[in-house]
């Protein structure tokens, strides 16, 4: 997984695109999803760039959506874009 989540952090954003990809169809696998949520930092890198005000181009964030929702983390995303909107609107 370590491959996988340097790509994320550090690829050009074609290569974090399918990077994320990749981490949410591993995710389908249990095992996988497990190592996956315990790796360090990885579903923080995930949420950033899944986040609204990212500055990252919309393929890269809806791939993060992606792997987030298959990794049944989607509410991150939510919760912080709610929180957003709140304080701003």
């Amino acid at each position: 997984m370590c491959a996988v989540q340097e790509l994320i952090r550090s690829g050009a954003d074609d290569v974090k695109s399918k990077a994320l990809q990749t981490a949410g169809n591993l995710a389908f696998c249990h095992q996988n999803r497990s190592l996956l949520l315990q790796a360090e930092g990885f579903k923080e890198v995930m949420v950033r760039m899944a986040d609204q005000g990212a500055v990252v181009k919309h393929e890269v964030r809806m791939s993060a959506i992606r792997a987030l929702a298959i990794l049944g983390e989607l509410q991150w995303v939510f919760t912080q874009e709610q929180m957003m909107s709140r304080m701003t609107g």
